[in-house]
């Protein structure tokens, strides 16, 4: 875990990470979330930094890389 973090922290500046952090935020609040009720559970496969995972909003989240 600690090389595949390492790795992740090289690939990507932290500005880098701000800006997927917002991107996908905008992503979940104007398109996404209209498909994923509050109640669900969702699944995200290949998670990277979890962007995705942490923008939308559900009762359950599962996420793995």
């Amino acid at each position: 875990m600690e090389h595949l973090d390492r790795l992740y922290r090289q690939r990507f500046s932290e500005e880098d990470r701000r800006r997927r952090r917002r991107l996908w935020q905008a992503l979940c609040e104007d398109f996404f979330q209209r498909y994923v009720r509050e109640t669900d559970t969702v699944l995200e496969c290949g998670c990277g930094f979890g962007e995705f995972i942490s923008a939308i909003k559900a009762a359950r989240k599962i996420a793995f890389d």
